[in-house]
């Protein structure tokens, strides 16, 4: 061990903490969404193209309902591991909602009020307005024990 350098291993996180380092389950739906959706998850911030948006919205509104029914939890925190001491668990359909909301909101910036108008007129589209509970990713890098992802909501402006 050198003295310049206590932790040789050790390797900083340099991007942004993301869904799919959060993610415990290989098998998670939300990944299975994208594929069908053919999400650009090369990125660190996923997209889907125009064409996508009318199967985003309606998973999107599928699985919002289905959030009300099974939302996230609350438990004690693992302070020791850098969970804070009310740690958020986000339940799978949450984590569902907020990424295809951040989706869609991505494909809504990236196009002209008219793109986005012919869009929803082909595709009987009422509406692009939609609402929902961002959920937000950090981690801690512990010794003994590695980097361990932890989410949160993201409080919305006011």
């Amino acid at each position: 061990m050198s003295d310049d350098n206590p932790f040789p291993d050790y390797e900083p996180k340099r991007t942004p903490d993301t869904v799919f380092d959060y993610l415990r389950d290989p098998d998670s739906k939300l990944l299975e969404i994208f594929e069908q959706l053919e999400a650009d998850r090369g990125r660190i911030v996923p997209k889907i193209e125009l064409d996508k948006l009318k199967p985003a919205l309606d998973f999107f509104k599928e699985y919002q309902k289905k959030e009300r029914e099974n939302p996230g939890i609350f438990r004690e925190g693992n302070v020791i591991l850098g969970a804070p001491p009310k740690e958020y668990i986000p339940s799978d359909e949450e984590l569902i909602v907020s990424e295809l909301g951040k989706l869609i909101e991505r494909v809504k910036s990236a196009h002209s009020s008219e793109e986005l108008e012919k869009y929803t007129q082909q595709h009987g589209i009422d509406t692009l307005e939609i609402e929902f509970e961002e959920i937000g990713f950090y981690h801690m890098d512990v010794m003994g024990s590695g980097r361990i992802f932890y989410a949160f909501k993201k409080m919305s402006d006011l």
